[in-house]
């Protein structure tokens, strides 16, 4: 019986004294940034970014993923904390430290609007994307600054205009940053007004050249087939440009999904979840 019962102690003990389970943790933080914007001058502003990270285990690769654009003021600043926390979550625990800005211009970060590529009829995408871009960089810099990360190689991930704005980052080719995805990435849309036709679609295409004529780095493009924002067949045209221009990647229609298959990133996980996760453990 001493025996029984010194040996229930023991595992009572080591019950006891057993490191808690794995758990994904949620942490908002602000990092500093500055900015130039398109009128020269300079802009100093803290975004707010939320970090996903399994608890129990050293991150192999960071992810950035980058938030779209609301059509109004209103909307922009209604955007609170962007976390896209399932998805967020599904990545962390693959290994990914994840980081959701909430860029310069939405919602708790605030601040005034960088992103403002001009009126419909005489857009700059390209110009557009700079101080967004520049924006990104530094919050990259600062997450490298963290003992976890370090070198560590990363992965940038966009939607609509986060879209846009990986591609535009691509350009940049970002140290260590070995895939960049591109969900539905674009500008200048109104599925209500003008479904399937944005604004000026061929400065877009011409900003996607530029880009592709500097991006050294694989873009997975993602579009559904019936995305209200652009149509099934400008998606295309853009990602022919990028790669006419010298841009390497890969175009992977999705299907349709609901009325708009624009929300597909954060609505249909099922459609993009194997190709973009075989995407990122690809060589590059």
């Amino acid at each position: 019986m001493i025996v029984k019962s010194g040996f229930l102690s023991f595992f009572i003990l080591l019950f006891a004294v057993a490191p808690s389970r794995a758990e994904i943790v949620e942490t908002p933080f602000k990092i500093p940034v500055t900015v130039t914007l398109r009128d020269g001058s300079a802009l100093k502003h803290n975004v707010i970014v939320t970090r996903f990270q399994d608890n129990e285990r050293k991150p192999s690769r960071f992810m950035v993923i980058l938030h779209g654009r609301a059509g109004t003021p209103s909307e922009r600043s209604a955007y609170g904390r962007t976390r896209f926390a399932e998805i967020a979550r599904d990545f962390a625990t693959q290994g990914y430290a994840v980081y959701v800005p909430t860029r310069i211009g939405y919602g708790d970060t605030g601040g005034p609007d960088i992103e403002d590529t001009g009126r419909c009829n005489a857009k700059d995408y390209a110009s557009g994307m700079a101080p967004a871009t520049d924006e990104v960089l530094q919050i990259i810099a600062s997450i490298r600054k963290e003992p976890d990360i370090g070198n560590s190689s990363g992965v940038i991930i966009g939607q609509s205009v986060g879209g846009l704005l990986s591609v535009s980052l691509a350009a940049r080719n970002v140290p260590r940053v070995v895939a960049y995805v591109n969900f539905a990435g674009g500008s200048g849309g109104d599925p209500k007004g003008r479904p399937g036709q944005p604004c000026d679609p061929t400065k877009l295409s011409q900003a996607y050249a530029q880009f592709g004529a500097k991006a050294r780095t694989p873009v997975l493009w993602l579009y559904s087939a019936n995305d209200l924002y652009w149509g099934p067949d400008l998606p295309r045209e853009w990602f022919a440009a990028f790669k006419k221009a010298g841009g390497r990647g890969r175009f992977v229609a999705l299907p349709p999904h609901g009325d708009d298959g624009h929300s597909s990133f954060t609505r249909n996980r099922a459609a993009w979840r194997e190709t973009v996760t075989q995407f990122l453990q690809s060589p590059h």
